[in-house]
């Protein structure tokens, strides 16, 4: 799927942006319905700028398979996905983790309006 960037995020550069809220929870929704499908690799949002690094990253084993803003990484990736609390949350979700990246979405993405943490 292809979203345009500026229709999803709030601010004016680089460095202030955030996503719209709401859009979390609805990503998070698509990416866990179609996780399944996606059991060797996973699924990765990420923007024009991280477009194809991460599943080079994880191919090449370099830094580059953290190039996203969220991920729903299947059971046999997730030790490749250490927790890294500075950039990242990480959640144990049914079939792997949920890995997304700090300071752009407001709420954790898997985090419902309503619902707990």
């Amino acid at each position: 799927m292809l979203f345009e960037t500026e229709d999803l995020q709030t601010g004016s550069s680089f460095s202030t942006w955030e996503y719209k809220p709401g859009l979390g929870p609805a990503i998070w929704n698509l990416m866990t319905h179609f996780g399944p499908s996606f059991s060797e690799v996973g699924i990765f949002f990420t923007d024009e700028a991280q477009d194809g690094q991460p599943l080079a990253g994880l191919v090449e084993d370099t830094e580059a398979r953290w190039q996203f803003d969220l991920a729903w990484i299947p059971e046999n990736n997730a030790a490749r996905f250490p927790p890294r609390p500075d950039a990242f949350l990480q959640r144990r979700v049914p079939g792997g983790i949920g890995v997304a990246r700090n300071g752009v979405w407001g709420d954790p993405p898997w985090h419902a309006p309503g619902s707990p943490a």
